[in-house]
């Protein structure tokens, strides 16, 4: 695989793990605040977990392309 598209594929992977982490930390906040969790949190977890698993399905499928 090539540097540069390994590089860019991990860098999505860290973004959806920082989506995820920040979706969490906003859903807490809210149930805190106003116990509810709300919407835009729970849309941001989902969001964030269906990014990190295509972009490790494609971080597998182009590892093995060059194998």
């Amino acid at each position: 695989m090539k540097a540069e598209t390994y590089n860019k594929l991990m860098i999505q992977r860290m973004l959806s793990v920082i989506m995820i982490a920040l979706g969490f930390t906003l859903m807490v906040l809210m149930i805190v605040v106003e116990d509810e969790p709300g919407g835009i949190p729970v849309l941001m977890i989902i969001t964030g977990t269906i990014w990190f698993f295509i972009t490790q399905s494609r971080i597998k499928s182009n590892q093995t392309k060059t194998h």
